[in-house]
């Protein structure tokens, strides 16, 4: 079973992606002062790669940035390519 778990605290977090129980992904953030979710670095394990997972994990951040009313500023290629490509996570990026 997959399922991706949300931790944060203050200014920082994280969304997991677990497949069954495993740890096998990451996206991670942090909020700046201007109300800004800064995307910094998204992985799936190689021996994961290919099936759709960093998008799931770009999708979770951005949906739960859009649920909190904040922008994003995706340091992270993928993330910001993957945002790019989507209309409804295209208003949220901030350069």
């Amino acid at each position: 079973m997959k399922e991706i778990s949300h931790k944060q605290n203050e200014n920082s977090g994280a969304f997991h992606l677990l497949l069954e129980g495993e740890k096998i992904g990451e996206i991670t953030y942090r909020k700046d002062q201007e109300g800004v979710a800064i995307i910094d670095h998204t992985e799936v394990d190689s021996s994961h790669s290919g099936n759709g997972y960093a998008k799931e994990l770009v999708e979770a951040a951005s949906n739960f940035a859009k649920s909190q009313g904040l922008k994003v500023r995706a340091l992270c290629p993928y993330a910001a390519k993957t945002m790019a490509r989507h209309e409804q996570w295209k208003d949220l990026l901030v350069e």
